[in-house]
């Protein structure tokens, strides 16, 4: 069976992101934030059939930054086809990834209803775990510790945990038949 693998990438930011918090009167926590935000791109692949994570820190999230990933997909799955779910962002329709698209035919795209990655693709879940868990109101000293924070999250992040949020994303959307859009 081909892996199903769903793709999405995000930024994470230096500056904490706020979220509405529990605090006893008089006893707020303070949040500092730095001066100069930075972020730190990361690319997710998951495969809806096993659970399996992939996922690569980048330094921005170009067609390069991209490919780089999928190079990797190639040597970590080296036989048969696999299945690739994309949403509409254009590093995933540039030029350069259409061409090495066309020259790896193993690669089978299917992009996801524009608008649509919230209620499409589950690696969206996983993003909201990990901002969630790891990233809400809580800063982070530099660029590495927030990576260092990043590489905790998926260090524990188990397959069943992945498929558990697959299954709720698939149950979601059972209702909802949606058409994808084949890769010329």
């Amino acid at each position: 069976t081909a892996p199903r693998l769903y793709e999405d990438e995000c930024d994470i930011h230096l500056v904490p992101e706020l979220r509405g918090q529990y605090q006893r009167r008089g006893q707020q926590r303070e949040i500092p934030t730095p001066g100069n935000n930075r972020k730190q791109a990361v690319f997710g692949f998951l495969n809806v059939l096993t659970g399996e994570w992939h996922f690569w820190l980048t330094l921005r999230k170009r067609s390069f930054d991209f490919l780089t990933c999928l190079m990797e997909l190639y040597r970590i799955y080296p036989q048969g086809p696999i299945l690739l779910f994309l949403d509409n962002a254009s590093i995933h329709k540039s030029k350069l990834t259409l061409r090495w698209l066309a020259n790896h035919p193993r690669f089978i795209v299917c992009y996801l209803p524009a608008y649509s990655g919230h209620q499409t693709n589950p690696v969206e879940k996983v993003w909201w775990a990990l901002k969630a868990e790891h990233m809400a109101n809580e800063m982070y000293p530099s660029l590495e510790a927030l990576q260092d924070a990043i590489y905790g999250f998926f260090a524990t992040f188990s397959r069943e945990r992945a498929l558990r949020l697959t299954v709720r994303h698939e149950r979601e959307h059972a209702a909802q038949p949606v058409e994808y859009a084949q890769a010329a």
